[in-house]
């Protein structure tokens, strides 16, 4: 079974969200940047004191290690993501991409860093390509959810 893992741009309603896909799904729930961040107990900390290299390594085992868990739904940031893709591109993955448009994503008001619009329809562009892309207008976690679910079920029927 393909291991799932969603991602999206707006990390903390990508997050909330992928919680509630994993419970529609009775999976397991996973947000792989906390987890790296527990097990080194303060990511930045190690890396302002130990360095990149030491940092890298810590990062791959933890992500390694959290890619082994069974019947885990899991979220990834863009960035974790990116700087990991040699490890991903070794596993078999079903990518979900939570889209929300420039617009909305400013209107969520979290706490993420600003991105521009050149850097947004990069990033956008490339998540479209590689996975299920679920989009809605309305910004609310439960239905996005739900469209998730759907596409999902839909995916597994499909390769059957």
């Amino acid at each position: 079974m393909k291991k799932k893992v969603i991602i999206s741009l707006a990390d903390e309603f990508g997050s909330k969200t992928s919680e509630i896909v994993a419970s529609d799904l009775d999976m397991f729930f996973l947000k792989v940047d906390d987890y790296i961040d527990y097990n080194m107990f303060n990511s930045k900390e190690v890396l302002s004191r130990c360095g990149i290299e030491y940092f890298k390594k810590q990062e791959t085992k933890f992500l390694n290690e959290a890619l082994g868990f069974i019947n885990t739904l899991y979220y990834i940031s863009y960035d974790l993501f990116i700087n990991n893709q040699n490890i991903f591109e070794k596993i078999d993955c079903e990518y979900i991409y939570i889209a929300l448009s420039l617009e909305q994503l400013k209107n969520l008001n979290e706490k993420t860093v600003a991105i521009n619009s050149i850097a947004f329809e990069d990033r956008d562009k490339f998540l479209r390509t590689i996975s299920l892309t679920v989009k809605s207008e309305i910004l609310v976690k439960k239905s996005f959810a739900n469209k998730i679910v759907q596409k999902i079920k839909k995916q597994n029927q499909n390769n059957f």
